[in-house]
């Protein structure tokens, strides 16, 4: 039984990733599935318009490099299972969507394969779990509205578009929510959630300027950081309590959103209050500050596996 259970874990991980060398490398251990997970993120040499995607094994300190020539327009979207990455890039005068698959030999980001076309700018995508649709921003006859498209035939359709501006939205883990952050102009910025079922918004918090925000694992919470770097807050939806996790950790601009980890245990972020955008580890109360990456340039986009 035990064997199988390795043969079908690493059949997984070949899948996953399909390049031999990170396989390697992250096998060199006891188990074949890292302990803490696998960190996905993005790294932008100082000076560069174009970066690397990494995937680095928290638990050994292992990194691999899995894909070059990502584009620099934040944030970057991956699929949940890793796969495939989502993102914003220029073409011409505007800004499209486009979609890379990761399990491709030696991907490159420049090659992705577009999903919008026309004179209007699409950026922050974010993938429904299932991975077959994307919700993203998108500026239409002057206004900022929220679409989703169908990753296959990139037929789209507006899902809010009654606010005064939307942006950033992130699909709920179960499927049946879109966040996305607002500012209607009777209250300013504001968190607001989106039911798929019934199509009605619920206001959640006030949020202290623009801000980058990410579910919890059971779709319950969030975690966001004002591009403002005015640190980085709590979110229970239930209670709409808002809870302040570090004043010292704050976003790098755009760059600077945090993730969960898969146990929803820990949350992971890009800072730059130490003078370097590098990536942070926490538990998901605020304690246990750890760096996690390093060097010149600048970390972007961190995402948790499995």
């Amino acid at each position: 039984m035990r064997v199988w259970l390795i043969i079908i874990r690493l059949a997984a991980f070949l899948l996953l990733f399909s390049i031999v060398g990170c396989v390697l490398a992250l096998t060199f251990g006891t188990t074949l599935v890292p302990a803490d997970g696998i960190l996905g993120y993005a790294h932008y040499p100082t000076g560069r318009v174009f970066g690397n995607l990494y995937l680095l094994d928290l638990a050994r300190q292992v990194n691999v490099r899995i894909a070059v020539g990502i584009s620099n327009y934040a944030p970057l979207a991956w699929s949940r299972d890793g796969t495939q990455l989502a993102f914003a890039d220029t073409d011409g005068e505007d800004l499209e969507l486009y979609v890379l698959d990761l399990t491709q030999q030696r991907p490159d980001g420049r090659q992705g394969r577009a999903l919008t076309n026309n004179d209007e700018q699409d950026a922050f995508p974010a993938w429904s779990p299932d991975g077959s649709q994307i919700v993203f921003q998108a500026f239409r006859n002057g206004r900022s509205d929220l679409y989703v498209l169908n990753v296959d035939d990139g037929q789209e359709r507006a899902v809010v578009s009654d606010q005064d501006y939307e942006y950033a939205p992130a699909w709920s883990p179960d499927g049946k929510f879109i966040a996305f952050a607002s500012i209607p102009p009777e209250r300013g910025y504001g968190l607001y959630v989106l039911s798929l079922d019934t199509l009605r918004i619920q206001y959640i918090a006030d949020l202290p300027g623009a801000s980058l925000m990410a579910w919890s694992p059971d779709s319950t919470q969030f975690v966001f950081a004002p591009t403002s770097r005015a640190g980085l807050y709590h979110v229970d939806i239930g209670s709409q309590q808002v809870t302040p996790l570090s004043t010292d950790l704050h976003s790098d601009e755009g760059n600077g959103f945090a993730v969960w980890s898969p146990d929803g245990t820990r949350i992971a972020l890009v800072s730059d209050h130490e003078g370097g955008s590098w990536i942070y580890i926490l538990n998901a109360d605020g304690s246990d500050v750890r760096r996690v990456t390093s060097g010149e340039g600048y970390s972007a986009s961190p995402a948790w596996f499995p």
